[in-house]
């Protein structure tokens, strides 16, 4: 209704296209050769990544100098993205190293494109889809032209673009894809739906954070219900004890969930969890299980194989650490030369760390350990 109060009643087409979560680039071709590519940075300056795009199979570094329908200059726009495939293959491998897992593919690329070694980012499997042509000479009125054309020069763009012309025509791409973007091989959070002429495009303008003629519909992350169980604490690399919700198995966005995060100490008093209750259990950026809410009974839930499941006790934080039950607390420990220094049991060794005096390790009963390298 906006776009038509705005073009005052003209009929207009838009262009539905998949939302790609991944991190926004823009790419620069000068007489078809890539010149330069920056990130969007805060919408104003970005980071040249020229080096490390350079190293993505899907973006070309030269043209076909034979087409004539090439503008001498101009800019394409996407997004650069870490397909499932990979960003599995890269947590594997992250968590043999002992080293901190991405939360999803997002992160990764972002992480990824920003290194300063591209024999990394040529080996982490990026990919990009280009999604919207700038320039003076582009081929065509209309956006969804202009990405027909840009395919046919090498440019990776989607074939799951759309034009509609009804609300039922949209409503039933929407439809569609909130179905069966579980099949594609990279990260998708919604659709796109652009005005299709660029003369109505900038007849609508922009307002100071988004362009009037374009508009985001995201899709509502997939949730499940099952029962909590067990709530156990996990230890992590750096000493950090986590809560682990664990639940009867669900099927949760195409894979069977038995465990979520609960983040932290404040999430799980927030929550007011009690063992057998009926938990609701998203996936965060469609990776992480987590839990977001409890769900009451009610008369649909009369069929339920166990509905006069009683409640259990409460679940709260643990002041131990579930391996050695070291007090997960600061302590005072007598330094070397008859001071003392406040210190912390650290949650994954039985050993007080000193922070003045001799800056010595110790262990539960005192003795000084070892040091090997500075650092232990």
């Amino acid at each position: 209704q906006r776009v038509s109060d705005g073009l005052h009643g003209q009929p207009f087409q838009v262009c539905a296209e998949l939302k790609y979560d991944g991190l926004s680039i823009s790419l620069h071709y000068r007489d078809g050769k890539l010149v330069q590519a920056l990130t969007r940075g805060d919408g104003v300056q970005g980071d040249d990544v020229t080096a490390n795009v350079r190293t993505i199979r899907s973006i070309p570094l030269v043209l076909d100098s034979s087409r004539e329908d090439i503008p001498a200059e101009f800019e394409i726009r996407g997004e650069v993205l870490m397909p499932w495939q990979s960003f599995e293959r890269l947590n594997g491998e992250r968590s043999q190293a002992g080293e901190d897992l991405f939360a999803n593919p997002r992160n990764a690329a972002s992480g990824t494109l920003k290194s300063k070694d591209p024999k990394v980012v040529s080996q982490r499997g990026l990919d990009a889809y280009l999604y919207y042509l700038l320039g003076e000479d582009i081929p065509s009125t209309g956006h969804y032209e202009n990405m027909e054309s840009a395919r046919s020069w090498g440019f990776q763009v989607s074939k799951d673009m759309r034009l509609c012309n009804t609300l039922e025509e949209l409503w039933e791409y929407i439809s569609y894809w909130d179905v069966h973007r579980k099949e594609l091989p990279v990260a998708t959070d919604g659709i796109v739906i652009k005005v299709n002429s660029l003369a109505q495009q900038k007849a609508l303008g922009m307002t100071a954070k988004s362009p009037r003629w374009a508009i985001a519909y995201k899709f509502q992350a997939e949730q499940a219900c099952t029962i909590l169980r067990e709530v156990t604490f996990q230890v992590g690399r750096t000493g950090v004890v986590t809560p682990v919700a664990n639940m009867d198995s669900v099927l949760l966005s195409g894979t069977m969930v038995h465990r979520a995060t609960l983040h932290n100490a404040d999430v799980l008093e927030a929550l007011d969890l009690h063992i057998g209750d009926r938990v609701l259990v998203e996936k965060g950026g469609e990776i992480i299980p987590k839990i977001v809410g409890k769900k009451s009974l009610g008369p649909a839930d009369t069929a339920d194989p166990s509905p006069t499941l009683p409640q259990g006790e409460g679940v709260v934080t643990t002041d131990l650490c579930p391996h050695q039950q070291n007090i997960i607390l600061p302590s005072l420990v007598e330094g070397q030369g008859g001071g003392s220094a406040w210190g912390w049991v650290l949650p994954f060794r039985s050993i007080y760390y000193e922070f003045k005096n001799n800056r010595a390790w110790r262990d539960r009963n005192g003795h000084s350990l070892p040091r090997k390298g500075g650092r232990q």
